[in-house]
């Protein structure tokens, strides 16, 4: 027996809330911030699941909904004068398998994708972090393929030209940080 979009949808939000609300704080660099983020999204979805057209998978659906409860929560922000502070992540490492150097390098990539625009960022953490396709990506940001791809580019482009200004494998090595570490 197949599951109804509402069961499937408490379903995963139970078992994947972890991993949505980590998107939410890298996003919005402010656990208050993301949790109020992260439940909104879950409470819109949950209203408007019965809206589920099928389109795209429920996940992808899911992202939609909680990037666009990060963009209201930034703008509410934004609007009061808050001024966005970078990521704290030392939290998002884990000790026993990461050395000093790693963790320190990975604050570095993460400090500089956390000053990228917000469109940039939202696409590099949806791509490296959550391994969202860029047809996927499209989706959650309302964008083209191409823009997205674009967003990642430029956002690589800038975190490297930052952090290895003279290395020419700077782009992968920026990619495989956010990649192996924020999963």
């Amino acid at each position: 027996m197949s599951l109804s979009n509402s069961a499937r949808l408490e379903k995963m939000i139970t078992e994947e809330s972890r991993k949505f609300y980590f998107v939410a704080f890298r996003i919005l660099g402010d656990q208050d911030m993301a949790m109020d983020a992260f439940q909104n999204s879950c409470v819109n979805a949950l209203r408007s699941v019965d809206k589920f057209r099928g389109d795209s998978s429920l996940s992808t659906w899911f992202y939609t909904i909680l990037i666009n409860s990060c963009r209201k929560q930034l703008s509410v922000w934004n609007r009061l004068g808050r001024i966005f502070s970078h990521t704290d992540l030392e939290q998002f490492s884990s000790s026993e398998e990461d050395d000093g150097e790693d963790a320190e390098k990975l604050k570095l990539v993460m400090d500089e994708v956390g000053r990228l625009s917000s469109r940039q960022k939202e696409a590099m953490i949806l791509r490296y972090s959550e391994g969202l396709s860029i047809r996927d990506i499209s989706i959650v940001m309302g964008c083209s393929e191409g823009t997205v791809k674009s967003h990642i580019n430029r956002g690589v482009t800038a975190v490297r030209t930052r952090l290895f200004p003279d290395s020419e494998e700077s782009v992968d090595m920026a990619a495989r940080a956010c990649d192996a570490k924020l999963h």
